[in-house]
């Protein structure tokens, strides 16, 4: 039992956010959950929240202590090796760049100054552009960080590897667990509310054609999310023999595995399709699917390619193990 725990940790996590995410979808009562409002709504809830304390103690700690988090990184790396980090000018940058992001969160009328009109509208544009903004510079400060880590030890490309991976199934796990069942949830209020004559209209009936398209949605992200789970195996067997002859049925069992998830990804948008146009005369809003699985189609090309690529190279060291 222990063993399978360990084994499984990884996708015992990922177990964790999705319940988490799913939790959070039923929970908040966002009326939609595109990406404006993703990024948005909760830093507005933080600052609200400060403002709400006003001038006290309180306030300042959690303003101090939250502009003070892109610190934490080199502080560390300063503690365990005892040396000035130079590299901690860029956290430094990000620090103040997310002091001045939480001010005007915390006092958002007073980008009156900066925007002319200062609109409503456009205080909440420019504070999307600020939060944007700030995750553009810890990326490109955690892409630094990577990068020096990786200059003399090169089996951590590996490692960056399964990070790539766990950031994909993160994204795919949130945009299924939270923003697609928030937007279902939403569906179903205004379904509730509606008061349409028409004697065609059933809740009952739109309700489960909501809940049905939601669970088709989310059978291509689940098998996508399989099949990078398979990748993550793949490379832990990579890290203690790349070029096993072992690794060949391996790769190919990976190969079949992404061709198949593209053909239940298009079998599953099609039942979708096909489903609402044929309840389309009963429902209030049809939910097709005329979306492209870029995630899928990538992770799919590129699992193809580099599984030939590694293929092609065991046998040519096979062959050369032959010859000598």
């Amino acid at each position: 039992m222990i063993r399978i725990f360990k084994n499984n940790i990884k996708k015992i996590i990922f177990l964790g956010f999705s319940l988490l995410f799913l939790v959070l979808a039923l929970c908040v009562n966002w009326n939609d959950a595109n990406f404006f409002n993703i990024i948005y709504l909760p830093l507005k809830s933080i600052g609200d929240y400060i403002r709400s304390l006003g001038n006290t103690v309180g306030g300042w700690l959690l303003y101090i202590f939250l502009g003070i988090l892109p610190l934490a990184f080199p502080i560390y790396k300063i503690i365990r090796t005892r040396k000035i980090y130079i590299f901690g000018i860029a956290w430094i940058t990000l620090c103040v760049f997310d002091y001045v992001m939480l001010y005007f969160y915390i006092n958002p009328h007073l980008l009156g100054s900066v925007i002319v009109s200062g609109t409503d509208k456009l205080n909440e544009i420019a504070l999307i552009g600020f939060e944007v903004t700030f995750f553009i510079l810890l990326f490109i400060c955690a892409l630094i960080e990577v990068c020096l880590s990786m200059k003399y030890r090169h089996e951590k490309y590996y490692f960056l590897a399964e990070i790539i991976i766990d950031i994909l199934i993160f994204i795919i796990i949130f945009n299924v667990c939270f923003t697609t069942v928030l937007n279902a949830k939403s569906q179903i209020a205004d379904i509730n509310t509606a008061h349409l004559s028409e004697i065609n209209f059933n809740k009952g009936l739109n309700v489960f054609a909501v809940v049905f398209s939601l669970l088709i949605k989310c059978v291509p992200p689940a098998v996508t999310v399989f099949l990078l789970f398979k990748c993550c195996d793949f490379i832990d067997k990579l890290k203690n023999n790349a070029f096993s002859p072992k690794n060949i049925g391996y790769l190919k069992e990976i190969t079949r595995f992404a061709k198949l998830t593209v053909l239940i990804t298009l079998t599953a948008t099609a039942v979708n399709n096909i489903f609402n146009i044929t309840l389309s005369k009963w429902i209030l809003n049809a939910n097709y699917s005329f979306e492209v699985p870029i995630v899928l189609l990538l992770t799919v090309c590129l699992v193809v390619i580099f599984s030939e690529i590694l293929i092609g190279a065991i046998k040519i060291s096979e062959e050369q193990k032959l010859v000598i």
